[in-house]
């Protein structure tokens, strides 16, 4: 064999060995999309909520602003004026009773738990959708015999499901960059 000279053997083991990484969704160069190279700022625009739950788009706002500037990627925007807009809409929220607790003093106690739908979506300043997904999650919560008190764990519950599905829609946007 001459020096220098690959054999048809190495040349087919290295070519198995690409396409197999290949396959596993490696890549060589660039991976980021063309649209997530051009921008550099995130704006967090108006949640829509087609629920009966009045306020729960907050917790949604507020979650994805936590979420977005704790993970990084983008630089958060306030001003409404990102090179991207997130976007998101409540399309469901549920409450659904689960097993009745009785304490030691005689008073009881209800567990609960939120089942809701999201849509998520990206849009960059021209209003074009760039990317766009729909996240179903459930949160349990305890309910009580005091409305004060259910009041306060619902409001916890939906910033516990806000959080969980900023945090799922994160990391799928994040699979684009």
């Amino acid at each position: 064999m001459r020096s220098g000279a690959f054999s048809v053997g190495s040349v087919s083991i290295l070519l198995v060995v690409m396409l197999s990484l290949a396959a596993c969704g490696y890549r060589l160069g660039e991976t980021k999309s063309t649209w997530a190279r051009a921008g550099k700022t995130l704006s967090i625009g108006r949640f829509e909520n087609a629920t009966a739950e009045f306020g729960a788009e907050v917790a949604l706002a507020e979650a994805a602003a936590r979420v977005f500037a704790a993970r990084g990627g983008f630089a958060l925007d306030a001003t409404g004026n990102g090179d991207f807009v997130l976007r998101a809409r409540l399309a469901s929220l549920e409450s659904a009773l689960g097993a009745r607790r009785f304490e030691g003093d005689g008073a009881s106690a209800q567990s609960e738990e939120l089942n809701g739908v999201v849509e998520v979506w990206l849009v960059d300043r021209a209003h074009t959708e760039l990317w766009r997904t729909r996240i179903a999650e459930r949160v349990d919560y305890a309910g009580s015999a005091a409305y004060g008190r259910v009041r306060v764990n619902r409001d916890e519950a939906y910033a516990r499901f806000a959080e969980r599905v900023m945090k799922r829609a994160y990391e799928e946007l994040a699979e684009g960059f």
